[in-house]
């Protein structure tokens, strides 16, 4: 992955944590504290009791299938779900995750 690919994904994933702060949800880039492989890409404390391990993915082209297969192998890892959130350029950010966990989440609201 070049220089460019990688400061367009840091963006992102700095967009939708300004974007889940903004909301009310505290949230930050999660690989600029731990760096580890396989863990997501932001980190929001006050969301945790939804045990979502999201992802950040900010490209024209989505590769769905590669991009579940990543998330829920890393989120099953944590024991968590996996939510993706996604945008294209100049576009609005969309949020893909399991039904089940969706349906989760608005019972609890």
């Amino acid at each position: 992955m070049g220089k460019m690919q990688r400061e367009k994904g840091k963006r992102g994933e700095r967009e939708v944590a300004d974007m889940l702060t903004a909301a009310g949800f505290p949230a930050h880039r999660a690989q600029q504290y731990k760096g580890a492989a396989g863990s997501a890409d932001v980190t929001c404390p006050s969301l945790f009791h939804l045990g979502l391990h999201i992802e950040v993915k900010n490209t024209a082209r989505p590769t769905l299938g590669p991009w579940l297969e990543k998330a829920q192998e890393e989120a099953a890892q944590e024991g968590l779900a996996p939510a993706i959130f996604w945008k294209r350029p100049r576009d609005a950010w969309y949020v893909i995750m399991p039904a089940s966990v969706f349906l989760n989440i608005i019972k609890q609201v």
